[in-house]
């Protein structure tokens, strides 16, 4: 016998007509979503940029801790960009200082030789030309109409696993900053997925501020993984609110190289031609020229002493070949002989009273003058 219960019809039963558990908008309120969530992704990283108060700051340079947090490089960049008297110094560890305090750099140096200008720290510590030349182009907006000093360090061509040309996958700085997609690394190894990632938050600040929480604030984790590390504490008790500062020390002791080796190195050079290093610091230049900078190169310092003989001939030939390209392209640049062998803390790096004596030879150097008295 059939069940009378069960027995409805099927006109008498209201129902939905795209299925019971989904949330449908209209389109007027996507519309509505989608403005929204624009408003969120534009506002909410300008709004937390002022809560942090970035100003800029006498001898300021980008954390040691942060300096793949590019969230704080782009902010710091922003600061330089009034007064228009400030010149931001751009490069790796030699700007930055990797033996020195903040107030021991060439920057530093330099604003004590010069009063009416003022230079930026804006060195990145370990970040080599392949990723400089992405960190200009996707987080250098700042440069863009003024005068720039761009530095070139030879160290990145001492050997082709520094030059990123060894053919397997190895770890190395700043992966986050090289091609993603159109140019290949033989040394960079990573999922599409991740590299598509990588690739969109270069262009949305509320991922890159979404980076920086993770950086500066969480200890390198992500939020599920920080509260699960942290039960008991509140996320936003997390968030200082604060310009992040950096120590006042070195991050490593400034000794004389050769007091720590007197053995000359015998480098495994990778000619300027072949290399990727020099190809992308030329893209860097070509970058910061094509938003209307003046572009100062610095050469160097690079440690001659520490090579043996025929290793400093090579290298001699190869240093004589970019200063070549950089007089073709009719650049401002300075490439100053050598300092003192105890003024070098090891390749490429001085120590203290080794910035203060290049800052000497730059202030002497005639291109560095005509370029600082140019309009």
């Amino acid at each position: 016998m059939r069940d009378q219960r069960f027995d409805i019809e099927h006109d008498d039963v209201d129902e939905a007509p795209f299925g019971a558990n989904a949330i449908r908008l209209s389109l007027r309120q996507w519309v509505i979503i989608a403005m929204i969530m624009v408003l969120c992704a534009v506002g909410i990283p300008g709004m937390w940029s002022h809560l942090e108060g970035w100003t800029l700051v006498e001898d300021y340079r980008v954390p040691s801790t942060l300096s793949d947090d590019y969230w704080v490089y782009e902010q710091f960049a922003d600061t330089t960009r009034h007064p228009t008297d400030v010149i931001p110094m751009i490069g790796d560890s030699v700007i930055w200082g990797q033996y020195v305090k903040p107030d021991e750099t060439l920057s530093h140096a330099l604003n004590s030789l010069q009063s009416d200008i003022e230079f930026a720290n804006l060195g990145v510590n370990g970040i080599h030309p392949v990723a400089l030349s992405g960190l200009v182009e996707h987080y250098g907006d700042a440069f863009s109409d003024r005068k720039v000093i761009l530095n070139y360090n030879p160290l990145w061509m001492t050997s082709p696993r520094r030059d990123l040309q060894i053919g397997k996958p190895m770890r190395f700085n700043h992966p986050r900053l090289v091609p993603q997609f159109l140019e290949k690394l033989p040394i960079y190894r990573e999922s599409t997925v991740n590299r598509m990632s990588i690739a969109i938050t270069h262009h949305i600040p509320l991922f890159q501020l979404n980076t920086h929480f993770r950086i500066a604030y969480f200890g390198q984790q992500d939020l599920p993984a920080w509260t699960m590390a942290n039960p008991t504490r509140n996320p936003l008790s997390a968030l200082s609110l604060e310009m992040p500062m950096p120590l006042n020390e070195a991050p490593s002791a400034p000794i004389p190289w050769m007091d720590k080796s007197e053995v000359l190195q015998n480098f495994s050079w990778v000619a300027p031609k072949d290399s990727l290093q020099w190809a992308y610091f030329k893209r860097a230049v070509e970058t910061l020229q094509s938003r209307g900078n003046e572009v100062f190169v610095l050469f160097g310092p690079f440690n001659k002493h520490l090579l043996n003989d025929a290793n400093r001939a090579e290298y001699q030939v190869y240093e004589d070949y970019m200063i070549t390209w950089l007089e073709e392209q009719e650049l401002a640049y300075a490439a100053p002989r050598p300092l003192a062998s105890a003024l070098y803390a090891d390749a490429s790096h001085p120590i203290p009273a080794g910035y203060e004596a290049l800052a000497e030879m730059l202030i002497q150097t005639d291109s560095f003058q005509d370029f600082m008295d140019t309009k």
